[in-house]
């Protein structure tokens, strides 16, 4: 009998900065390891050199997220995690969820003492 598929889905978020030494042997990394990823954004902070251009010549210039040089390290995962190519649009129908939707009524929040 064959195994399910798998439903899970790796997301790869790389962040540069000033680094195009190291970008081609990273992005090859992240490209052919064993667990495939299906989706990729890299999220450059402001660099000077060529990275952004040579990782968009590697992954396409939609995966390419050009953030300001003083963005830090959290704040640039943060954005590539909320970056279109990290998160594509639902299927055209989807399977139900395990979880329904909120109430459109939520019960009111409890104060905290």
């Amino acid at each position: 009998m064959p195994s399910p598929p798998d439903r899970h889905v790796v997301t790869a978020v790389l962040v540069t900065h000033d680094g195009v030494r190291w970008l081609p042997e990273a992005l090859k990394a992240l490209l052919t390891q064993a667990r495939p990823v299906q989706r990729l954004v890299v999220a450059d902070t402001g660099s000077t050199d060529r990275g952004p251009d040579v990782a968009a010549e590697v992954v396409g210039p939609d995966a390419v997220l050009r953030l300001a040089r003083t963005t830090g390290y959290g704040e640039a995962v943060a954005e590539a995690l909320r970056h279109p190519a990290a998160n594509p649009a639902p299927a055209a129908n989807p399977a139900p969820s395990a979880n329904p939707a909120p109430s459109a009524n939520p019960a009111p929040a409890a104060n905290p003492a």
